[in-house]
């Protein structure tokens, strides 16, 4: 899968070794109930939000409100990769 522009290669390597996995959950219910629980957990240990928005902050420095609502916002749309990865399925 060449990458898509909101990943980086290494993201969009892993997501391809997804599709067999994803493939394998038949209905909406599992997708939501057991794939993307694990995915997401997955994803955001080896690559948190908060390291890509703010690499220059130690990880066991607090962030400011702010800076934790900027998190937030970027973990909801990076979550967003179960659209992408569906879409994918489907066009694969």
């Amino acid at each position: 899968m060449a990458p898509s522009g909101w990943s980086t290669n290494d993201q969009s390597e892993w997501l391809t070794h997804k599709l067999t996995e994803y493939s394998m959950h038949s209905s909406p219910r599992d997708y939501n109930a057991r794939f993307w629980p694990g995915l997401f957990e997955t994803w955001f240990q080896r690559w948190p939000e908060r390291a890509v928005k703010f690499p220059e902050i130690d990880l066991g420095t607090s962030l400011t409100t702010e800076q934790e609502a900027v998190v937030n916002v970027a973990v909801g749309k990076r979550q967003q990769v179960s659209n992408i990865l569906g879409y994918t399925i489907l066009t694969y």
